[in-house]
């Protein structure tokens, strides 16, 4: 005899079946989140990976290419990032010393400008002493500046020129004033015949005169000049070492004997000050005598001969 079917009992079974079909499938979802998810996120890192890999591959190479301020703009991007980067942070100082660098040739190349437009101007306008002072100090700077170089020759050629056309003029002005005025011919005057002393002849003067140049420097680096009538006769380059206080210039050269004008210039790499001065002086032959440069309380060149 069939016992009678427990619908109680079947619906039961049936329940528990989708319920636990229900938690499977849930479970199952779940993890397919979870990967899903997780793959979401190795690839964001992996796109970081490859960003912060091109920022440095970037910024190595404006770096090599002379480029160290575009460079830093690629490695402090990549800093924030990478704060604990040891490899960045090396990069960044490397880039800031390279930057700096440029700048201060920048800088230089700026100051050479200006001074060699100066020498360019004040040659046109026949002012060769100041073109001349231009150009020392371009080539304090920068020693082997060609243009600087090939304008001071042709400014010292020019002035040459132009000296000695001076001189022909005072010359030829001198010997039209010399000319003497025609006075009436003299009545011949009957007088004693005395005997004529015979002349002494003079003690000659000795026509070189010895200088010795003495400047006390306050600066640490620079040089000194001295020009006698429009010729460079003394130039002395100093460096005493950056963080000293300055140091005595000296030397000695010979000069011409008598009158001349004598130009002085002290010029420093750290342009604290800006020494020039021109004077007449009267050197006596067979001497030695001191050209004393000094610099007053406005720190302007004094020059004095002892």
């Amino acid at each position: 005899m069939k016992r009678p079917l427990n619908l109680r009992f079947v619906a039961l079974i049936i329940g528990l079946v989708a319920i636990g079909g229900a938690v499977v499938t849930g479970v199952l979802w779940s993890q397919k989140k979870k990967v899903e998810a997780q793959a979401a996120v190795n690839e964001i890192r992996e796109r970081e990976v490859q960003e912060e890999k091109a920022l440095m591959v970037e910024g190595t190479r404006l770096l090599d290419a002379g480029q160290p301020t575009a460079a830093l703009e690629k490695f402090r991007v990549l800093i924030r990032r990478k704060p604990d980067s040891e490899a960045v942070r090396a990069a960044i100082a490397k880039a800031e010393e390279l930057a700096r660098a440029q700048q201060s040739g920048e800088a230089l190349s700026r100051e050479i400008e200006t001074l060699m437009a100066t020498a360019r101007e004040a040659t046109e306008l026949g002012e060769f002493d100041r073109a001349l002072d231009q150009l020392a100090q371009v080539l304090l700077l920068q020693p082997e500046n060609a243009e600087a170089l090939a304008l001071r020759d042709s400014v010292n050629t020019a002035q040459a020129e132009q000296t000695a056309a001076q001189k022909k003029a005072a010359a030829a002005e001198a010997a039209r004033r010399r000319r003497p005025t025609p006075v009436p011919t003299p009545v011949p005057v009957a007088r004693a015949t005395v005997p004529a002393e015979v002349p002494r002849a003079p003690t000659p003067t000795p026509g070189v005169a010895r200088l010795r140049i003495i400047f006390q420097s306050p600066a640490p680096e620079g040089y000194v000049m001295i020009r006698r009538d429009d010729k460079e006769v003394f130039r002395r380059n100093f460096d005493f070492g950056r963080k000293s206080a300055g140091g005595l210039v000296e030397g000695t050269i010979e000069v011409p004997a008598g009158s001349a004008s004598f130009k002085a210039w002290a010029i420093p790499t750290n342009r604290s000050f800006n020494g020039y001065e021109a004077v007449d002086l009267v050197i006596p032959g067979g001497e030695t005598r001191t050209l004393l440069l000094e610099l007053n309380a406005e720190k302007k060149l004094v020059v004095r001969l002892r």
